[in-house]
């Protein structure tokens, strides 16, 4: 079997989780764990969610379409 035509476990894996995290950021106009904290203060804290929930969708997306994954270099 070739070897660029396995699927690649760890780059599904990344793309579900960060959907997922998309989705749910999206769902609650809000960031999704500790480390995202935004500051109540911070002016468009609601977009800057949105957005950054929509890039994560749009990423994890694009992990799942091989055009768009990062290509093998054979030596």
């Amino acid at each position: 079997m070739d070897a660029r035509r396995e699927p690649n476990l760890g780059r599904l894996l990344l793309a579900v989780g960060l959907f997922g995290f998309g989705v749910l950021t999206l769902i609650y106009d809000d960031f999704g764990l500790t480390w995202q904290r935004v500051p109540e203060w911070v002016v468009g804290r609601g977009w800057l969610a949105f957005v950054a929930g929509a890039f994560e969708v749009a990423t994890a997306t694009a992990l799942l379409i091989r055009r768009t994954s990062a290509r093998r270099r054979t030596f």
